[in-house]
């Protein structure tokens, strides 16, 4: 597991500052991710400053009973699991 997955799994409200060089954009797209899903907001690394840092922890500790998982809406697939263990017994019965 990784740590935006247990962000999750605890729904806990983060700010996340992704590096700007990350393999297919995966930070970006995670932090991104974890905003819509209502648990958290985005620094940008390059612009970011200790002013603008404080202003948005600042922010969201004003705010921070609005940082839960937005209900109502399906963020994550159906049947994930299956799936999962359908991908892993196919990939084992091909290295076989």
């Amino acid at each position: 597991m990784n740590t935006i997955s247990e962000l999750i799994v605890l729904r806990k409200p983060s700010y996340i500052i992704p590096l700007p060089v990350s393999q297919k954009d995966e930070q970006l797209k995670n932090a991104m991710f974890v905003r819509r899903l209502g648990l958290g907001e985005i620094g940008e690394q390059k612009s970011l400053t200790p002013q603008i840092f404080l202003h948005d922890i600042n922010k969201m500790m004003q705010n921070l009973s609005s940082y839960k998982i937005k209900s109502g809406e399906s963020h994550f697939p159906k049947n994930a699991a299956k799936k999962i263990a359908e991908t892993i017994y196919a990939a084992s019965k091909n290295n076989n």
